[in-house]
């Protein structure tokens, strides 16, 4: 299962400003897409009241989850409003607790029970518990933690790689400590940030060995260098079948593609042309070897067909070209050459795109295939 948390945390991007019109469109679409649950923001945001509204209108099969501070001020605000899933962010590194909460393990404990027993007299139903900076933390004081917080009514622990740390085989560990040491009812989820590129490999090394869920965003949006992005994380569970005991699921990525691009002009983010799954050319392709293979069978050299993501396959010619490219694009512009004048176009091809620095366009092709052919004919 994914969390979408573009409304939060995305919206904690540098410089990133989403309207109040533009969230409505994520939240609708998000739920198009088949994701099921959405974070769709924090204890006293401005606009959340007519998010929450929206969101129960127009997406009322996915979950909606509000963050929270483990302050019992954020449970009243969100009862007030509603709110019967929310999330709790509890810090559960040393540094975190005795420098920026000028606490203690046992204090942040204490407190922690209260929230919680106050979540419940309020009447909400589902309580996810963030375990902030855990990669960095005591794993068995971080354990302790979680287990504390089950007992006091958690059906959910988070586990939040803060300063993005970790790789997938310390994932993959943390994960394995993390399943064997909580309640079997109790679910684990994962909140993974991008600081060395790892994020959306950690959440799916996560899925794969036990967690319930993991948190993603549209471009992976967040802190610094973001979290793991929604639609590489998406599109490796809906193309790659089912971790463990859970059935495969299926996410519109289509939909996908279009809203992240969307978003990426929208906030001014440049999507390179070469990013996983929205790039504008990743079913491009010049080479000789690649070129031909997909003149001969796509499924060679793509993993996946450019229509699942609205995109379209390309076979451009360049200087990196090779004959047999060269001869089936001829034959489809339907300027079909003797054999002993391939070599001719095919240096000519190379030549125009040296010059250039680019590849040809298809009236720079045509126009070489009639003089090459008008020169055979001579």
């Amino acid at each position: 299962m994914l969390l979408d948390t573009t409304l939060r945390e995305g919206e904690q991007s540098f410089g990133i400003y989403i309207d109040v019109e533009t969230k409505k469109r994520i939240i609708a679409t998000l739920a198009r897409v088949g994701i099921e649950e959405m974070e769709i923001g924090y204890a006293g945001q401005e606009m959340l009241p007519e998010l929450l509204d929206h969101a129960r209108r127009t997406a009322p099969d996915m979950e909606h989850t509000v963050w929270c501070r483990c302050h019992e001020a954020d449970i009243h605000r969100v009862a007030a409003q509603g709110v019967r899933r929310i999330s709790i962010g509890v810090p559960v590194s040393r540094p975190h607790i005795e420098t920026r909460l000028r606490s203690t393990p046992e204090a942040l404990r204490e407190r922690l029970a209260g929230v919680l027993r106050l979540a419940r007299a309020c009447g909400i139903s589902y309580v996810s518990l963030g375990l902030e900076d855990c990669s960095r933390a005591d794993p068995d004081a971080a354990l302790e933690m979680a287990r504390f917080g089950a007992e006091h009514g958690a059906a959910r622990i988070r586990i939040s790689d803060t300063v993005g740390i970790l790789t997938p085989a310390a994932t993959a560990q943390l994960i394995a400590r993390f399943r064997a040491g909580l309640p079997d009812h109790v679910a684990i989820a994962t909140h993974f940030h991008n600081d060395f590129g790892m994020a959306t490999a950690n959440a799916v090394t996560a899925l794969e060995h036990g967690a319930d869920s993991s948190d993603v965003s549209i471009l992976g949006l967040g802190e610094r260098a973001g979290i793991a992005r929604l639609e590489e994380v998406a599109a490796v569970c809906t193309l790659h079948g089912a971790y463990g005991n859970r059935q495969p699921v299926s996410y519109d990525l289509a939909a996908l593609r279009t809203l992240a691009q969307e978003i990426g002009a929208l906030t001014g983010l440049h999507v390179a042309r070469n990013s996983p799954i929205i790039g504008a050319d990743i079913f491009s392709v010049e080479s000789g070897l690649h070129a031909d293979g997909l003149a001969k069978a796509p499924g060679l050299f793509e993993p996946f067909p450019p229509e699942l993501v609205h995109g379209k396959r390309d076979i451009r010619l360049g200087r990196k070209t090779g004959a047999s490219a060269v001869a089936h694009a001829a034959k489809e512009m339907g300027c079909p050459l003797p054999t002993e004048r391939l070599a001719e176009l095919v240096t000519r091809v190379r030549e125009v795109s040296d010059r250039n620095n680019r590849t040809l366009t298809d009236d720079e092709f045509r126009s070489l295939c009639h003089d090459v052919s008008n020169a055979a004919g001579a």
